[in-house]
């Protein structure tokens, strides 16, 4: 949220975090040193700037995985900035962490694992009353990107690599929006920013009549009808389509036999 974001300043040191269970590696400060790979922050510094405290607290090493030097300083940074500035009029909810680990380590005989890739789940939810999960709906905007950790792309934009949470799901072996309603976490899971999703035909009977209704914001698509699903057989429909706020609907009084409909996008 904006009051996190403040004028204290970054940290001019990292900290071991010996909070950490007994059989843990405490990762140093040091332990990066002469590996190459930046000392990347999961929450970033410029997010926690409202108290020196809490700044200090996203300098434990916990808070930190190798990144290369491009990613760390180039998509992610970018990414990272352009959910501050999101922050300022929304509620964002950001879990993220690092994935694909095989056997290089930062060290050839260390602890520290490199990451083949970096992953951020945001939702980006409006301001309100109650908790921010009340005021989440299959609605609300998700930006999901996972990053490959690799030098080369630190002019590349961080729209690149969007992806669906449902991807890094599958990548991660974690189950995200547990705590939604099931069919707002599935829709939520399957968006990808920026891409619009398909709209929905429904179809209902009331007595005799056939009632199809999509959403009123799908301008951009008409409707068709055929008796078969070849593909070579649809025809515009030419009755009177309704229309509200958000539904857009026709009514077939007599249906007679088989009646297929479809949105087409031209």
């Amino acid at each position: 949220i904006a009051s996190d974001v403040g004028s204290s300043g970054r940290s001019p040191v990292f900290f071991a975090d010996t909070y950490l269970p007994s059989d843990f590696y405490v990762v140093a400060p040091t332990d990066y040193s002469g590996s190459g790979y930046d000392r990347g922050h999961m929450c970033p510094s410029a997010d926690r700037t409202d108290n020196v405290t809490d700044n200090d607290m996203v300098f434990f090493m916990s808070n930190v995985v190798p990144q290369t030097p491009d990613n760390n300083q180039g998509p992610w940074e970018n990414l990272e900035t352009y959910c501050r500035t999101l922050a300022q009029t929304n509620e964002l909810l950001i879990i993220c962490g690092p994935s694909g680990f095989g056997t290089n380590r930062t060290d050839s005989t260390g602890q520290i694992y490199i990451p083949s890739n970096v992953w951020k789940i945001i939702v980006v939810v409006p301001p309100g009353g109650g908790t921010a999960s009340s005021r989440i709906t299959d609605s609300t905007r998700v930006i999901a990107v996972n990053v490959p950790n690799i030098a080369g792309i630190r002019s590349v934009a961080w729209t690149n690599y969007l992806t669906s949470v449902n991807a890094i799901q599958n990548n991660t072996g974690y189950t995200f929006f547990t705590a939604l309603p099931a069919s707002v976490a599935a829709a939520l899971r399957a968006k990808v920013d920026g891409v619009a999703a398909p709209p929905t035909l429904s179809a209902v009977f009331s007595g005799a009549k056939l009632i199809v209704s999509w959403p009123s914001s799908a301008t951009d698509y008409s409707l068709q009808q055929s008796t078969n699903l070849s593909t070579t057989n649809w025809t515009a429909f030419g009755g009177t389509v309704s229309s509200n706020s958000t539904t857009m609907s026709v009514t077939n009084s007599s249906p007679a036999g088989n009646v297929f409909y479809r949105l087409f996008h031209p």
